[in-house]
């Protein structure tokens, strides 16, 4: 028998699944009514969330997701085929906007790899209006910070790197995507490999 009884109402996807949620972590401490004024508290702030998302006001732009197949053996030099590698994202518009952020670096890190990190940058209002065009490149770098190897310390590795173009003209404020397992061409006598990434406009934390 579920924890909950039924409520009377239509729930939409989202509210059953919080529900499912709610019922996993706290079967008996939390009532039918209170479970649901929960869901339907959650499915509200999503709704706020997404007006917030597709209208005017400061934003971010959200990279996440972030992972790599195949990586290169960018450190040989070790003879153990790994590579120290870290994403970094640069984006620019055609009015002369820039900014950039990068992950962590995984050290020794095999070949098919996902990063933990969430990263932010600021999103220029004028590209977010379709007032000009933007381009985000992706590179993948091998970390030489440290010696690892027969390559020279505090010269990184480029390892591949893609452009992505942004025009927000016919649909303002709405930049969102997921790149899927995209191949990039390895640089020099690396090979190619894969990238894959989630990328979303959303509101600036202090907005």
């Amino acid at each position: 028998m579920p924890p909950f009884a039924r409520p009377q109402r239509p729930l939409t996807p989202f509210m059953q699944r919080e529900l499912s949620s709610i019922a996993v972590k706290d079967p008996h401490l939390v009532t039918a009514s209170e479970a649901l004024a929960a869901a339907t508290a959650a499915e509200e702030r999503l709704k706020a969330f997404r007006r917030a998302k597709y209208s005017p006001g400061p934003k971010v732009l959200r990279i996440s997701r972030i992972a790599c197949e195949d990586l290169p053996d960018a450190d040989k030099g070790m003879g153990g085929g790994t590579a120290d590698p870290y994403v970094t994202f640069k984006l620019s518009t055609s009015i002369g906007d820039r900014c950039e952020a990068r992950t962590q670096t995984l050290v020794n890190a095999p070949r098919d790899v996902e990063f933990p990190d969430v990263i932010e940058m600021p999103v220029p209002d004028m590209l977010l209006r379709g007032k000009c065009n933007g381009v985000l490149v992706a590179q993948v770098w091998d970390d030489d910070s440290f010696a690892d190897g027969q390559e020279g310390v505090n010269q990184d590795d480029l390892m591949g790197y893609a452009e992505y173009q942004f025009n927000c003209r016919l649909r303002p404020y709405k930049l969102e995507g997921f790149v899927d397992r995209a191949t990039f061409t390895g640089m020099g006598s690396m090979y190619s490999f894969r990238v894959s990434f989630k990328y979303e406009a959303v509101p600036a934390p202090d907005a």
